[in-house]
């Protein structure tokens, strides 16, 4: 689900949100909305296999110029249901709903963690993974049931 207006997307999976991101552009070297640098956000999602072995989402711009770069920052929130996520690799791994999201080679990245309050508890704080890329196009691969296709041999 891409939002042009607020310059994010977000990825659905079974009824919940479990990533979404703000997209901005660097153009000279400062950070602009996508609007503002008069280009428009284009985020592709594409199934691989008709039983979403893995969804690839594109994210890049329209109307950009040769040196701007996306800049992606995006998290895993609050669903309701308990997220028991770890970083592993270059990418965000779901325990308790077996599923990866990864960041294709390429972009600059960091993957961090950081406090947030909990919902209805201001008192306490959960760490959240927060993913950041900065690369010409960005891609990012959902690969649900991530270990039961993936088990070590």
């Amino acid at each position: 689900m891409i939002d042009n207006k607020k310059e994010r997307f977000k990825l659905d999976y079974g009824g919940d949100i479990v990533f979404q991101a703000g997209v901005k552009l660097i153009r000279d070297d400062k950070e602009l909305g996508v609007r503002e640098a008069g280009a428009r956000l284009f985020v592709v999602s594409k199934f691989d296999g008709w039983d979403v072995v893995t969804q690839t989402i594109r994210v890049t711009a329209v109307g950009v110029r040769p040196d701007d770069r996306i800049l992606v920052k995006g998290f895993c929130p609050d669903t309701g249901t308990p997220l028991v996520t770890e970083i592993v690799d270059e990418g965000v791994y779901c325990s308790s709903h077996d599923w990866m999201l990864s960041l294709d080679p390429g972009p600059t990245a960091s993957l961090d963690t950081e406090d947030v309050p909990v919902k209805g508890d201001p008192e306490t704080t959960v760490q959240r993974i927060v993913l950041t890329a900065e690369a010409p196009e960005i891609m990012l691969r959902f690969r649900p049931y991530f270990r039961q296709r993936h088990q070590p041999a």
